[in-house]
C-alpha cells in the first residue's frame, strides 16, 4: 500500500507538507542534494526568463524534504516531488501532479476492473449495502453524491472481475434503491500509472490552496 500527499510544497507558511510527512515519518526535515541541483537549475531559469523579478527564491524552500527521501524530478514547475518510505508527495497544481507522478508511474503497477452505478437514492441511504458488499466481496466502494441535486454514483473497484460482477450483482439484488449501470464505465479497467484528473461535478481536477511564482513554477 502506498500514503499519496498532494499540494503544500511552496516556499510560503501555510506549504507544511514536507515537515509534516517527514514529522509523520519521525525523520528529521533536510535539504535533499538532488532536489537542491535540480530547484538551483530551475531558478536560474527562473530568473534568465523574468530579469525583472525583485525578490529571492530560496533554494532550500523547495529543496528541502523528509532526511533519506527520494526526490522526484518536476519538469513542469520548481518543487520537486519525493518518495519517503511508502509516502510519496506530489505538487498539488494539476500538470505539475500529473507530470511528476508520470515519473512514478510504475510502482503503481497492475490492472483493476471497476462497474458505476448511478442512484437517485441520497449518499447516506446507501451506506449499510456498500459497507456490506465491501466485507463481503473485498472490493473497493466509492460513493460520489451530486452537489446539484443529480443522482449519487455508485463505483465499484476490484482487481478480478468474475469477483466484481459477483459483488455488482449482489449490491443490484440486496440494495433498496434503484441503480442503474453506467454503461461507459463498464468492465472499464486501468493499468498503473494511470491518473483520473476529473471529478464527477467539475470539469477540471484543482489544487486547492495552490500559488504559484514567476515563470509558472509551482509554490504550493
Amino acid at each position: 500500500d502506498a500514503v499519496v500527499v498532494t499540494g503544500g510544497l511552496g516556499g510560503t507558511p501555510d506549504d507544511l507538507t514536507m515537515p509534516g510527512v517527514a514529522a509523520g515519518l519521525g525523520r528529521e526535515l533536510e535539504v535533499n542534494p538532488v532536489a537542491e541541483a535540480d530547484v538551483a537549475a530551475t531558478i536560474e531559469e527562473i530568473y534568465e526568463r523574468r530579469p525583472d523579478l525583485e525578490f529571492d527564491l530560496k533554494v532550500e524552500w523547495y529543496a528541502s524534504m523528509p532526511a533519506g527521501a527520494t526526490p522526484i524530478p518536476n519538469p513542469e514547475g520548481l518543487a520537486p516531488g519525493c518518495v519517503a518510505g511508502n509516502v510519496y508527495v506530489l505538487p498539488g497544481i494539476p500538470e505539475e501532479m500529473r507530470a511528476v507522478f508520470g515519473n512514478v508511474a510504475d510502482d503503481f503497477g497492475g490492472t483493476v476492473a471497476t462497474k458505476t452505478f448511478h442512484t437517485p437514492e441520497p449518499e447516506g441511504a446507501m451506506a449499510e449495502p456498500l459497507a456490506a458488499v465491501a466485507t463481503q466481496f473485498g472490493v473497493r466502494v466509492g460513493s460520489y453524491p451530486s452537489r446539484g441535486g443529480g443522482p449519487t454514483r455508485i463505483k465499484l473497484t476490484a482487481t478480478d472481475a468474475a469477483v466484481l460482477a459477483d459483488a455488482s450483482s449482489w449490491l443490484v439484488a440486496n440494495a433498496d434503491a434503484a441503480l442503474v449501470e453506467s454503461e461507459d464505465e463498464l468492465d472499464e479497467t486501468r493499468g498503473g500509472g494511470e491518473d483520473e484528473t476529473r471529478s464527477d461535478d467539475a470539469d477540471e481536477t484543482r489544487g486547492d490552496g495552490e500559488s504559484r511564482t514567476a515563470g509558472g513554477a509551482d509554490a504550493g
